[in-house]
C-alpha cells in the first residue's frame, strides 16, 4: 500500500509540474502578443502616402496621418475626377498585426514600414495592381 501511496504522490507532482509550465508558457505567449502590438502601435505613428487604384479616375491621391493618442487623419483626392479633397478622421488601433481605422471598411497590414490595404474581408489583395495598394511612411 505504501509502495501505491509513493508511486501515486509522483504521478501528481509530475502531473501537477508540467501545468505549471504549460500555463507559464501560455502566459509568456500572451505577454509577447501585447509587447508586440504595443511595439507595432509604437512604430506605426507618423504620415503615410500614396497614389491608390481608382476604378473611374487616374488614382487616389492619399495622406494617412497616426497620431500617438491613437487618432487619425486621412485626407484624400481623386485625380482626374474631381478637385474636391475628402477628410476623414477617427481613432485607430493594431488588432492581429493589422491597422484598423475607426469608420473604415478596410484595414491595412503592417509591413515593414508599409501599410497594404486589404480587401473588405480582411485579405491581401491580388492581381495586376495589387502593388499599388500601399501607402508608405514619409515621416
Amino acid at each position: 500500500m505504501r509502495i501505491f501511496s509513493t508511486i501515486l504522490f509522483s504521478i501528481l507532482a509530475n502531473f501537477l509540474l508540467f501545468m505549471s509550465c504549460i500555463n507559464n508558457k501560455k502566459s509568456s505567449n500572451t505577454l509577447d502578443k501585447k509587447e508586440n502590438l504595443e511595439f507595432l502601435s509604437a512604430n506605426v505613428v507618423g504620415h503615410y502616402s500614396g497614389k491608390l487604384p481608382c476604378a473611374d479616375c487616374e488614382a487616389i491621391n492619399t495622406v494617412l496621418e497616426l497620431s500617438k493618442d491613437h487618432s487619425y487623419e486621412l485626407k484624400y483626392v481623386y485625380v482626374g475626377k474631381s478637385s474636391d479633397k475628402f477628410t476623414k478622421n477617427g481613432n485607430w488601433k493594431v488588432e492581429k498585426n493589422n491597422l484598423v481605422l475607426e469608420g473604415l471598411d478596410y484595414e491595412y497590414k503592417i509591413v515593414d514600414g508599409v501599410l497594404w490595404q486589404l480587401d473588405l474581408a480582411g485579405n491581401t489583395i491580388t492581381g495586376d495592381l495589387a502593388e499599388n495598394y500601399q501607402l508608405e511612411k514619409i515621416k
